[in-house]
């Protein structure tokens, strides 16, 4: 049943996809996007690590279908355990959505049990531009292990700010027969 919902939501979002790209106005083109590159890459992680934050986020993460960064961006009593795996993982969970150029930022609270550092809440204050991608990103979160350092009664909250960079890897006939295969 969970992989049903899973291919459905897929399929209304890929479905969602083919319309935008085949309703644009104007003569057809397959437009290159100028973050397919490396060093386009490297520039966007660069810009959103060392911009400044409206959020006031304890961690930045940066990733796409290639690359998974974390920055802690202030000082705190709250360390982020590395977690390889789980960032393999996400990284190819991301790989489905490179159907198109897109950008997405998301920032999600977080609260802890001062206790053991287990997460209590996560919330969604500004949520990703498509929905999907911020499912993605709340399971992400829940893989999290989190140090906590000075053990107090509170419940311990702060932010995390996510950067989603989705790069166009297929052909749009390649996007239309995956379309195709998963409406079936």
């Amino acid at each position: 049943m969970n992989r049903q919902v899973s291919v459905l939501l897929t399929s209304i979002f890929l479905t969602f996809i083919f319309i935008l790209t085949k309703c644009s106005s104007g003569q057809k083109k397959e437009i290159e996007h100028p973050q397919t590159n490396d060093l386009s890459i490297n520039s966007a992680k660069n810009q959103f690590f060392n911009s400044a934050d409206n959020y006031d986020s304890l961690y930045k993460i940066f990733a796409s279908s290639e690359n998974y960064e974390i920055l802690q961006s202030k000082e705190s009593n709250i360390k982020m355990e590395n977690d390889v795996n789980g960032q393999f993982l996400f990284v190819e969970d991301l790989k489905k959505y490179d159907m198109i150029n897109y950008t997405s930022d998301a920032v999600f609270s977080v609260e802890l049990y001062p206790n053991n550092g287990l997460i209590a809440k996560i919330r969604p204050l500004k949520p990703s531009g498509i929905s999907e991608l911020n499912k993605v990103i709340a399971d992400d979160i829940t893989r999290l292990k989190f140090d906590i350092k000075n053990i107090g009664t509170e419940p311990l909250a702060f932010n995390i700010h996510y950067t989603i960079l989705l790069q166009k890897k297929h052909s749009s006939n390649e996007i239309k027969q995956t379309l195709h295969e998963n409406a079936r």
